[in-house]
C-alpha cells in the first residue's frame, strides 16, 4: 500500500515555529521517506511570509530539481493563487496548461495572508476555470495559525458560489469534526476531505458508509501535525482493503493527475 500526503508544507516561516519544521526540499524528502510515503501535494511557506510570486518560484525550482535527482518521490505543487486584476500569476486561461507543464497539480488561495477579500467573486475567473478543468482547488481552513487561508464559513461560501468545484476542504483544529465536515460532504458532490484529523473511534467506517471511499485522502497536514501520523488509523481501520488502498493514496493521485489541461 503506498501512501501520498495531500498537505505537506516547507520552507521557512519568519513569526512562526511549528513542531518539526523542512526548511528546504532536501530535508522534506527525508522526512517523507522516514515516514513511509511515496508521494504528495506540497507548497512553500514562502508564498505566503515573503510572497507570492518568490513562493510559486521556488517550488517550481525545488520540483524540477526533485524530479531530477530524486524521481523515486512523486511530489506535486499546489500553485498560489492572487485576483487575476492585479495581475500578479499566471492568468486563469493560461493556468492549467502552464501546471501540467510545471508538476502543479492543484490550486490554493489565503485571503488572509495576502490581504483580499475572502469572497468567491473576487477569485471567479480563476475558480470558474478550476471548475470547469476539474482541477483540484485546496480549501484551508486548517490550523488556526500562521498559515489558515480561511474560516469553514468562508470555505462553504466559495462552494456555494462553485457548487461542482473540484475541492479538498482541510480542517484538522477541531476534534472530532463530524458535525462540521458531515453536512458539508452531503452538499457538495465533488468535495475531498483531509483525513488528518480522523481520530474519533469509528470516524473512518461511519464516514465511508455514508459517503463511499472515494471522497477521503490521507495526510498529515505536516508540519503542524506530524508526518505520517495518520497511517496507523488507515491501516487498521475496520474497512475494506481497497477502501484502505484508495484512501492511502489512489484517491489523490485520481484527483491530481485526472484534470486536463
Amino acid at each position: 500500500m503506498k501512501f501520498y500526503d495531500c498537505r505537506l508544507r516547507y520552507g521557512v516561516l519568519i513569526n512562526e515555529r511549528p513542531y518539526t519544521p523542512c526548511d528546504g526540499m532536501c530535508e522534506l524528502l527525508g522526512a517523507m521517506g522516514r515516514a513511509g510515503l511515496s508521494g504528495g501535494l506540497v507548497y512553500n511557506f514562502m508564498a505566503d511570509g515573503l510572497g507570492v510570486n518568490p513562493g510559486n518560484d521556488a517550488l517550481l525550482a525545488d520540483l524540477a530539481e526533485q524530479k531530477r535527482d530524486r524521481p523515486e518521490f512523486e511530489l506535486y505543487g499546489a500553485y498560489t493563487i492572487l485576483p487575476s486584476c492585479t495581475d500578479e500569476t499566471v492568468p486563469p486561461g493560461e493556468l492549467p496548461r502552464y501546471m501540467k507543464k510545471n508538476n502543479f497539480g492543484a490550486i490554493r488561495m489565503n485571503p488572509a495572508a495576502h490581504r483580499y477579500l475572502s469572497s468567491p467573486y473576487v477569485l471567479g475567473d480563476y475558480l470558474q476555470t478550476a471548475s470547469d478543468k476539474q482541477i483540484p482547488v485546496m480549501l484551508d481552513a486548517g490550523v488556526v495559525n500562521y498559515d489558515t487561508g480561511m474560516t469553514l464559513a468562508q470555505a462553504d461560501n466559495y462552494l456555494k458560489d462553485f457548487p461542482n468545484l473540484t475541492a479538498i476542504l482541510y480542517y484538522d483544529n477541531v476534534w472530532p469534526n463530524d458535525r462540521f465536515i458531515r453536512p458539508m460532504l452531503k452538499q457538495y458532490k465533488n468535495l475531498y476531505m483531509n483525513t488528518a484529523n480522523f481520530v474519533t473511534d469509528g470516524q473512518f467506517e461511519e464516514c465511508l458508509d455514508k459517503f463511499g471511499d472515494d471522497r477521503f485522502l490521507h495526510g498529515s497536514s505536516f508540519p503542524t501535525m506530524y508526518m505520517g501520523c495518520n497511517i496507523l488509523p488507515i491501516v487498521h481501520a475496520e474497512i475494506p482493503e481497497t477502501s484502505k488502498v484508495k484512501i492511502a493514496g489512489e484517491n489523490f493521485l485520481r484527483l491530481i493527475k485526472g484534470w486536463q489541461a
